[in-house]
């Protein structure tokens, strides 16, 4: 490391770039020379600043993506660096840095949200900043690390600040709580609203909505313990307090606002029937509109210290999760309710601050206010009801999906361990371990060096059988039995046993087009068949979870489990998929007399791309009638329009994405070259 060992900074990169490694100093370069630049003008005196890394030695080359492992190498160095200075504010700037400061991997989720924790003896402050090295790819990042390096400043001058002058308030009578639930109905104008719950999931049994807050106005709100399990109330008075948040919250005069409220809004109509009025505005929708599409920028606690001086609030929560299992980090119900009182009201604190910045953005803005007025918050509403709402799964087709990919799987495996090359591997093995076995007999004191390695080395293969998910066995039996190559190199450089590789391989010997029939009938029942039944409710639902802030394109995103990326026939009735296609799980809620209905639309990005671009041959075609990717296809291979098979219309779909499936990459490739 390089500064005074008197540095009450310390700035701690991932690793030395071989610019840095000629130098023999930390952070060199253009955007390091940048930030010290930022730095002073902030006024941060640069002699009080330690600079290190967590890897010391030069990496091979400038793309080279160092493991933990690799790691472990110099940590003890770093911690020796840390007890050595003695830094008050440590600045982790990068992923592996991260983790050796506040044990996450997360860098952009955390950047700016400074913390206090133990390391090497005593507190500190750690403030997570994204490297300037990364501004160069994402120049976003750049007004980011300035708003974090005045964090900074404000660490180094005040340290880390309690949340003062607000009036935050716990109702624990029912007077209290009716009496403030009134005046809100009377007075407020707007109303943020959160709630605190036992997991992400309304639809589990043990589910339910440990508190709500509210609050009108900045800097003051109050939180009200429903089934907390030191609630103060019994039941029929919660029955009271609820009836009473209906009108509240039903109130069409009053408008909503909170962050990612569709969550909360799901919640509310799911467990008390309370369908929310008014919801107009949601400040992670606004910041997704006018800030950053960016994901994973929209958290309310980053944004809490970017945009107010609320930094840090969630601090008492955090360190206590910290203390509990990770099994049951996020269920709520198991925060002391002194800790998540103060907590809970901040969070509608902030998120009424944050409208007050992010409302007079929308509004100024004609296209935003539509956007966010005419689609994203109507669209709340519309994936609210569409989670609810659910998907049933076919229990009949699970059983039979059980046995028919099993099966498979193990047809596959089987004609895969017939070839002569994995049997002579498999009989390598047991000889090598046969070998460890006698070498065992000897006692250790009397066994040569070489028998003493082969004991240690040997103990791998005390299970002779090929493992078809390992890539050193399959390098083994592509390269060196089967003696295949490829141009396909991991980021280390070493030969590919990949999906690319694979098809590449696949021209040489029929081995590879096994391999990936076998890995993806595999992934389609580890993620599916196997995965899907276990999400189900006690209905026999599956609730997945629509994302309207999850791409930065403004496409819809979904998770747990993504459903939009559920597999669907394949073409050619001979393979498995086309009988075993895992969307027929699916099926209409309505029974015998229902069905399932898919709707798409033809071509979207193409026609709008048409549109904005005015390009006179796409226009053309789309005027003429014809299926675009039909008359790629007749450009592109150079046949008649009625000519044009499915197979080719498929391949010539990667000229006008450009991004294609897998199995379609290289053909894909030689399309774009010939157009």
């Amino acid at each position: 490391g390089r500064g005074s060992r008197n540095s009450k900074i310390m700035f701690i990169q991932d690793f030395v770039i071989p610019l840095e490694s000629k130098r023999g100093a930390q952070f060199q370069g253009k955007s390091c020379d940048e930030l010290r630049t930022n730095m002073k003008e902030i006024g941060i005196d640069l002699d009080d600043v330690y600079w290190t890394s967590v890897i010391k030695c030069p990496l091979p080359d400038d793309f080279y993506k160092p493991t933990i492992k690799e790691s472990r190498t110099c940590s003890d160095t770093l911690f020796a660096e840390i007890q050595i200075i003695d830094p008050d504010i440590i600045v982790p700037m990068g992923n592996l840095a991260l983790k050796y400061t506040l044990n996450r991997s997360d860098l952009t989720k955390v950047r700016g949200n400074a913390q206090e924790v133990e390391i090497e003896g005593r507190k500190r402050i750690v403030l997570p900043i994204i490297h300037p090295r990364q501004a160069l790819k994402k120049p976003i990042y750049k007004n980011k690390i300035k708003q974090d390096l005045q964090t900074l400043k404000l660490m180094i001058d005040e340290g880390l600040q309690e949340v003062t002058e607000v009036e935050y308030t716990s109702l624990e009578t029912v007077d209290e709580a009716l009496s403030e639930i009134d005046r809100l109905n009377r007075e407020a104008e707007w109303l943020s609203f959160d709630l605190e719950t036992t997991g992400l999931s309304p639809f589990e049994s043990v589910s339910k909505i440990v508190c709500i807050s509210l609050t009108d106005a900045p800097r003051r709100g109050c939180v009200i313990p429903l089934y907390h399990k030191e609630t103060p109330f019994t039941t029929a008075e919660l029955g009271t307090i609820v009836k009473a948040l209906r009108k509240l919250l039903e109130n069409p005069d009053i408008k909503k606002v909170a962050h990612n409220g569709k969550f909360d809004i799901k919640w509310l109509h799911t467990w008390l029937d309370i369908n929310v009025a008014n919801f107009c505005f949601d400040t992670m929708l606004a910041h997704y509109i006018c800030i950053s599409e960016e994901q994973g920028t929209q958290g309310l606690k980053p944004l809490a210290w970017e945009f107010t001086d609320m930094g840090g609030y969630d601090n008492a929560l955090d360190e206590y999760k910290q203390n509990l299992p990770e099994a049951i980090r996020n269920n709520y119900d198991n925060i002391p309710w002194h800790i998540l009182s103060t907590y809970a009201v901040a969070d509608v604190d902030c998120c009424i601050r944050l409208k007050d910045i992010f409302y007079p953005k929308i509004w100024a803005n004609k296209k935003w206010k539509v956007l966010m007025t005419d689609f994203l918050m109507p669209g709340s509403y519309a994936l609210r009801q569409l989670e609810e709402d659910g998907m049933v799964i076919s229990t009949d087709v699970i059983e039979r999906f059980n046995e028919t990919y099993s099966a498979e799987i193990e047809r596959i495996q089987n004609k895969l361990e017939s070839y002569p090359e994995v049997v002579e591997i498999e009989r390598e093995r047991a000889e090598k371990y046969k070998e460890r076995q006698a070498i065992g007999l000897i006692k250790k004191a009397d066994r040569t060096e070489e028998e003493q390695k082969k004991f240690e080395a040997y103990k791998k293969f005390s299970d002779p059988k090929f493992s078809w998910g390992s890539p050193t066995q399959l390098k083994e039996l592509l390269f060196d039995k089967l003696g295949l190559t490829t141009t396909v190199r991991t980021d280390k450089g070493a030969l590919s046993t990949g999906e690319d590789a694979l098809i590449e391989m696949s021209e040489q010997h029929e081995l590879p087009l096994l391999m990936l029939e076998l890995r993806k009938v595999t992934t389609l029942n580890n993620m599916f068949i196997k995965k899907l039944p276990d999400m189900r409710d006690s209905k026999g639902k599956i609730h997945p979870v629509y994302n309207l802030t999850g791409t930065v394109t403004g496409r819809l995103a979904s998770e747990n489990p993504n459903f939009q990326q559920m597999p669907r026939k394949a073409e050619v009735p001979s393979l498995f998929q086309y009988q075993n296609e895992p969307k027929s799980m699916f099926i209409s809620q309505f029974g015998k007399n229902g069905l399932v209905c898919n709707l798409d639309y033809s071509q979207l990005e193409l026609r709008v791309a048409g549109i904005i671009s005015a390009d006179s041959v796409l226009t053309e075609v789309y005027k003429s009638g014809i299926d675009l990717h039909i008359a790629t296809a007749s450009k592109t291979f150079g046949v008649p329009i009625e000519e044009v098979t499915k197979d080719l219309r498929t391949k010539a779909k990667g000229v006008g994405f450009g991004i294609i499936r897998s199995e379609e990459r290289r053909v894909g490739k030689e399309c774009r070259s010939r157009w």
